[in-house]
């Protein structure tokens, strides 16, 4: 026994089907490969531009340290004399404290060793203006101060001279990051201490700026989506009525027809049929 499809004829009118809206599937349509894009790369974002963020960060500590490691240099063949001298060292120890206070990077310490890795200049960011030239026991100071810290500056100072190239080291639960940049000639190290929390704040920042731009993108295109599916929708209603007049009886209805698209071709064909009609009747 088989069950013959419903016509218009057998459709009960007064319990039309469920339908639904064509501008909820044009605006899914626009969404899911943006939202893909967006999702792509943000991902792309979490795994490559933070930790490039976070490297470019570091080479400025580097660079910021050859270049103070440059200037050492300078002022030893300027004055025909090398880090064992308090003359030098005191010329360096200003140096530092401007060098700190310039603020161009998350820097807390500044420590300058000899051949031997011992530190000779040493400055961070809770000395007071001026300390660095008028006290004269401020790597004492600064050793005590710091703990644990001298011996990992003093060790990476070491690690850099034998290499003889700069490098980098992050103490693991300390919140600082070291670069150490050995003076030409091998007189000494500039070993800079970076703010590890400076560091992630300005890693944050640029994926929160990522994400900002993520969702103006979406939004954007959410927009347009919903700007392009209402125009659709309004020539798409526009036609039903005029359809459904003309299925009524109403052959003189204007039929809308603009664009150049499908539904152009739709339009025309609706008109076509109701002068169709039209003409039939006037023969009658």
């Amino acid at each position: 026994m088989t069950t013959a499809s419903p016509t218009l004829s057998t459709l009960d009118p007064a319990r039309p089907a469920p339908r639904r809206s064509i501008g909820t599937f044009l605006l899914a349509l626009t969404l899911l490969p943006a939202t893909a894009v967006g999702v792509t790369w943000a991902g792309s974002t979490l795994l490559t531009q933070a930790p490039q963020h976070r490297a470019l960060l570091l080479q400025g500590g580097t660079q910021t340290a050859q270049a103070f490691s440059d200037r050492i240099l300078d002022l030893g063949e300027q004055s025909g004399q090398d880090l064992t001298s308090p003359e030098l060292r005191a010329g360096v120890q200003v140096r530092a404290e401007d060098l700190l206070r310039a603020g161009t990077l998350p820097v807390t310490d500044v420590a300058v060793t000899d051949r031997t890795g011992q530190v000779v200049v040493a400055y961070d960011r809770s000395s007071g203006a001026g300390t660095g030239a008028a006290e004269e026991n401020i790597v004492t100071r600064w050793q005590a101060k710091t703990g644990t810290l001298a011996p990992d500056v003093q060790a990476l100072a070491r690690a850099a001279l034998k290499a003889d190239r700069p490098l980098t080291r992050t103490l693991p639960g300390r919140g600082v990051t070291l670069t150490a940049t050995p003076i030409t000639g091998g007189a000494g190290v500039t070993v800079l201490a970076l703010d590890e929390a400076v560091i992630q704040r300005g890693v944050r920042a640029s994926l929160v700026q990522s994400i900002v731009l993520l969702g103006v993108v979406l939004l954007a295109a959410t927009v347009a989506a919903s700007l392009v599916a209402r125009r659709l929708i309004t020539r798409i209603q526009q036609l039903t009525q005029a359809a459904q007049a003309v299925s009524e009886g109403e052959l003189d209805t204007p039929i809308p027809i603009t664009g150049r698209d499908e539904l152009t071709t739709l339009s025309e064909s609706v008109a076509r049929l109701a002068e169709s009609s039209r003409i039939a009747l006037s023969r009658l």
